[in-house]
């Protein structure tokens, strides 16, 4: 039985082809064309947006959606929409505050009593320059006196001084600074800040639905991509709450027990304690050593001692504390709390200050993708199975 020969695919026409690829290459080449411009109009914001976006998605989870759920009766009386504008500006002045204290306790350790704080205060919002001259003078000083512990801290206190008294001015200035900003692309450090908070404020309300928008152009399922935001959430808080409120637990109390011992003021010791408190084994004990071994040199031994009998037992308490409250994170807490060191590093030097923000969000949005996307796509289990 003979076979017959499969009939042959007709060839279309080179004008054929263009005619039906035409359309899809002029629409690709209008989008690509849109995105240029898109880049090219935010390309001078990218730092404040950046920096917005980290701060977003380091705090979304404990503050905007705490401050949601409380005010869910609001919503039936004013809106949803209204309702979530207020807590997304809420959240943003929360987060400033929280931003803000450790300059408030230089203030107050400058002024000495609630009095003379106000009146401190009060003459650098009215640009008293004598006003200013004692808090700057206190700011250097008690950075000296950190500098002669720690000679290897990178910086310089005079240098500390005046960085300040430049924020000091641009922030008496601010309208035409940012104007300069806004008009020029040249601008201060308050000037970005102030642009990264109004999109901040925005990233908190409508920044969940941006993001499940992008998810679905992902080949992930609904599900999959709701699946995938909780577990965001989680790993933040767990960052927080397992890694980084340890840290800061031991800063106050290290800051609060040098305070006590040798008059340093506590805010800029337990922020320097709560930053190397971050590095596995030695951690806190680079600085109670320097300070214990200060207090030994002058003839204080038993100070010495007590300082250092102190912050041992603290240290052991807080990370009593902290493994009875974090069980979840098992052994994960102290890579994550090295990698979170690594990422302040890390990111200071490639991108600055806001990189003290952006570097945790690396380290978080990289936790995210690969608890979620390695045991999808290769071997070990399932997310939601290693939460059982």
């Amino acid at each position: 039985m003979e076979k017959r020969s499969a009939s042959p695919i007709p060839l279309k026409e080179p004008r054929e082809i263009l005619q039906s690829w035409l359309p899809h290459l002029v629409m690709a080449a209008l989008l690509v064309f849109a995105l240029w411009l898109l880049l090219a109009v935010f390309g001078p914001l990218k730092d404040a947006l950046l920096l917005a976006a980290a701060l977003a998605a380091l705090t979304h989870a404990v503050l905007y959606d705490p401050l949601l759920r409380w005010s869910q009766p609001l919503a039936n009386w004013a809106g949803s929409y209204q309702q979530r504008y207020l807590c997304g500006v809420t959240a943003t002045v929360l987060l400033v505050l929280l931003l803000l204290s450790p300059f408030l306790l230089l203030l107050a350790g400058a002024a000495g009593s609630l009095e003379e704080l106000l009146t401190l205060m009060a003459g650098v919002m009215l640009k008293d320059p004598r006003k200013i001259d004692i808090l700057l003078g206190h700011l250097e000083h008690q950075a000296g006196e950190l500098k002669a512990l720690y000679p290897r801290l990178p910086f310089d206190p005079h240098e500390l001084r005046d960085f300040a008294a430049e924020r000091l001015s641009e922030a008496a200035d601010f309208a035409p600074s940012f104007l300069t900003y806004v008009f020029k692309g040249t601008g201060g450090l308050l000037a970005q800040g102030v642009l990264a908070l109004v999109a901040l404020s925005f990233f908190y309300t409508q920044g969940p639905d941006l993001v499940r928008r992008l998810l679905r152009f992902t080949p992930l399922s609904a599900d999959e991509c709701e699946r995938l935001m909780a577990l965001h959430r989680r790993i933040v808080l767990r960052l927080l709450s397992d890694t980084a409120a340890t840290a800061l637990a031991k800063g106050i109390a290290l800051g609060v027990i040098a305070w006590a011992f040798t008059g340093l003021h506590f805010a800029l010791v337990g922020m320097l304690a709560a930053f190397v408190s971050l590095i596995p084994v030695i951690g806190s004990a680079m600085v109670w050593v320097p300070l214990a071994s200060l207090l030994w040199t002058q003839g204080r031994a038993g100070s010495a001692l007590a300082l250092a009998i102190l912050s041992i037992a603290a240290d052991v308490i807080v990370n009593r504390l902290s493994l009875k409250l974090g069980r979840r994170l098992h052994d994960q807490g102290s890579w994550m709390s090295f990698f979170l060191f690594l990422s302040l590093i890390g990111g200071l030097l490639q991108f600055g200050f806001k990189g003290l923000v952006v570097g945790p969000m690396v380290v978080v949005i990289s936790a995210v993708l690969g608890s979620f996307l390695l045991p999808l796509y290769g071997p070990g289990p399932r997310e939601e199975d290693s939460d059982t």
